[in-house]
């Protein structure tokens, strides 16, 4: 149960993770698998640090790594322009107001705030 809720603790790192993997592009430039450097360079980024998302979102099953390339799994597939069930969108959606208001709630329910609101209308649907 004590690892069960350190887990929980960190577990919005992978959302943040995975969103910002969206925003940047990086699932649809992956659709041919590629190493680091090639891939900086497509995504004009860091190399050093989109490596520490990368080997992140590896950690977590989104992308799997072999001889230094990077490429998708089934999961980061549904996060490219491509696929026909595509859900990128929804996760930069989401990132948004939505994480907002929760990271809010605290302070929203004290106050009876916009946040508040805006969660309960998203639990309405």
């Amino acid at each position: 149960m004590k690892n069960e809720l350190k887990n929980m603790f960190t577990e919005h790192w992978k959302y943040l993770a995975v969103n910002a993997a969206c925003k940047l592009n990086l699932f649809d430039a992956l659709i041919v698998p590629k190493s680091a450097k090639d891939l900086s360079q497509k995504l004009q980024a860091s190399e050093q640090t989109l490596t520490h998302l990368l080997n992140a979102l590896c950690n977590v099953g989104y992308l799997n790594k072999s001889d230094n390339q990077y490429a998708l799994t089934k999961k980061s597939k549904l996060l490219t322009e491509t696929h026909p069930d595509r859900l990128k969108y929804a996760c930069m959606n989401w990132a948004g107001e939505h994480l907002t208001a929760w990271q809010n709630l605290d302070y929203s329910k004290r106050r009876n705030s916009v946040c508040d609101r805006k969660l309960q209308r998203q639990n309405q649907h």
